[in-house]
């Protein structure tokens, strides 16, 4: 009886498989196609194509039927930052759009395959630290949702949640298991619940939080590719491509970026670190000249009056060894500053510019960064 019945949980476990793995397969099909398609116009130097297809996979990414991986999302802005890098565009505008991309995946890996320019690698790898310390804005998901679970760039959200400034993909999967999307800056925070057709009872039990093994189990019944879709009501809002990098999803007001204080419109780092440098080495450098033009002066004014000790004075003599510990004292305080100073700007400097990322090649895993 044993080996029966582990031979038919076996069998229920393999049958269920395929089911489970089919029933997210078609979330963002469309999305992924549109993807691929635009990288492709990319390699091709079609660079109307590639941007036609970006607009195509923002509407897909909105009308997905589950929610989008951020890792996609991020796809659509580093994508269209190679378009306008690939073109040498003057007003350097790859930098908004691989800001844009870090915000929605600060995790997103460098697509080599799409440019192989490393000084853009390294530029990409600097503004992924920059992002991370950018302002936040609150998601606006009011305390009591019923039954629905909201997304922002395909994470779970709840009240109080946050994300970095930017646009985003707000999704919110209905009570009746239905998603539906809208693009927004969250400057104001879009009206969650009106984005479910049928509304949400608020007063219904909360859903669960997302099990980690999910969709690992069989499933049991007509899924997946074995019976007709289920037919969701139509959304309240239209898929739209998402809003302008710098301006507001309609309907609200959104706040600018901070101030760009590279000083170069790059994006890679501030003035301050290398003014501390430059201003510690002024420091060093002038210790250097204070040494020569006064403390080496005063000590050889020293060494000449103990060649002949009786032609000085008590006073004489301690005001040779004033001068000299004045000279010393300065020179010192001079470069222990400038010492300082530089090893402040350094160490600011590495913490920008320094980041280490995780890659995968046919011969192996490893970690690519830049210094």
């Amino acid at each position: 009886m044993r080996p029966a019945a582990a031979a038919l949980g076996l069998a229920l476990l393999l049958a269920g498989a395929p089911a489970a793995a089919q029933a997210p397969a078609g979330a963002a099909t469309a999305l992924t196609a549109e993807l691929a398609a635009a990288k492709t116009a990319v390699k091709a130097k079609d660079w109307a194509a590639a941007e036609a297809a970006l607009q195509r996979a923002e509407k897909a990414a909105m009308a997905a039927s589950a929610p989008v991986s951020p890792a996609e999302l991020g796809s659509i802005w580093m994508i269209r930052g190679v378009i306008f890098r690939a073109q040498a565009d003057p007003k350097g505008r790859y930098n908004d759009q691989w800001r844009q991309a870090l915000v929605v995946d600060n995790s997103l890996p460098w697509d080599e395959s799409l440019i192989a320019d490393g000084d853009a690698f390294s530029l990409f790898e600097a503004l992924r630290v920059e992002v991370r310390g950018r302002a936040k804005a609150p998601v606006g998901l009011p305390e009591a949702v019923g039954a629905a679970k909201a997304f922002v760039d395909g994470q779970r959200v709840k009240a109080g949640d946050s994300a970095l400034s930017g646009v985003h993909l707000a999704q919110v999967t209905c009570p009746d298991a239905c998603t539906y999307g809208a693009w927004t800056t969250l400057q104001p925070p879009p009206s969650w619940l009106q984005l479910c057709p049928g509304g949400v009872d608020t007063a219904a039990a909360p859903a669960e939080d997302d099990d980690e093994f999910e969709g690992m189990g069989p499933v049991f019944g007509v899924q997946g590719g074995g019976g007709a879709a289920k037919a969701c009501p139509a959304p309240a809002v239209a898929a739209t491509t998402a809003p302008p990098l710098g301006k507001a999803a309609r309907g609200g007001t959104a706040k600018a970026d901070p101030p760009d204080r590279s000083g170069t419109g790059g994006g890679g780092g501030g003035k301050g670190p290398v003014i501390l440098m430059a201003s510690g080495g002024a420091l060093v450098l002038g210790a250097v000249g204070l040494n020569f033009g006064l403390a080496a002066p005063a000590w050889q004014a020293i060494e000449d009056a103990r060649a002949t000790p009786a032609d000085l004075t008590r006073a004489e003599a301690d005001q040779l060894s004033r001068s000299f510990n004045v000279a010393r004292g300065l020179t010192l305080g001079v470069g222990v500053a400038g010492l300082g100073l530089g090893a402040t700007g350094l160490s600011l400097q590495l913490s920008e510019r320094t980041s280490l990322s995780p890659t995968l090649s046919p011969g192996g895993a490893g970690l690519r960064g830049r210094f």
